[in-house]
């Protein structure tokens, strides 16, 4: 087995981010990422240098392949450009709702 053969996995969530919103506000965000694209060596290096800002969006932009975060009706692009603007604890919040969901998975195929 070669690990350049891994399967991409993708899978589309919709986070609630409500705390973020006015209320009445749509506050869903519908988000596409790549399940496996959380490697440890991501969170290694994200536990080694958890102040490193660049780090944290360059692992942003690895995680998610697509979504409906818009700015002036244009949907955000998933670029260290794209993300650099954002507060810090609205991507915090989406790489731990992302990483929930993704041990929401595991838990699920281990039942299996």
């Amino acid at each position: 087995m070669k690990i350049q053969n891994f399967k991409v996995t993708l899978r589309e969530v919709a986070l609630d981010m409500s705390e973020f919103v006015e209320d009445g506000e749509d506050a869903t965000l519908n988000v596409t990422f790549n399940t496996s694209a959380l490697t440890p060596a991501m969170q290694m290096r994200m536990q080694e240098d958890p102040e490193n800002v660049r780090l944290v969006v360059e692992n942003m932009c690895d995680l998610i392949t697509k979504w409906d975060l818009k700015d002036g009706g244009k949907v955000v692009p998933i670029t260290v450009e794209g993300l650099a603007p954002l507060p810090m604890f609205f991507l915090g919040a989406i790489f731990e709702k992302l990483t929930e969901a993704i041990g929401d998975e595991e838990d699920e195929a281990g039942k299996g």
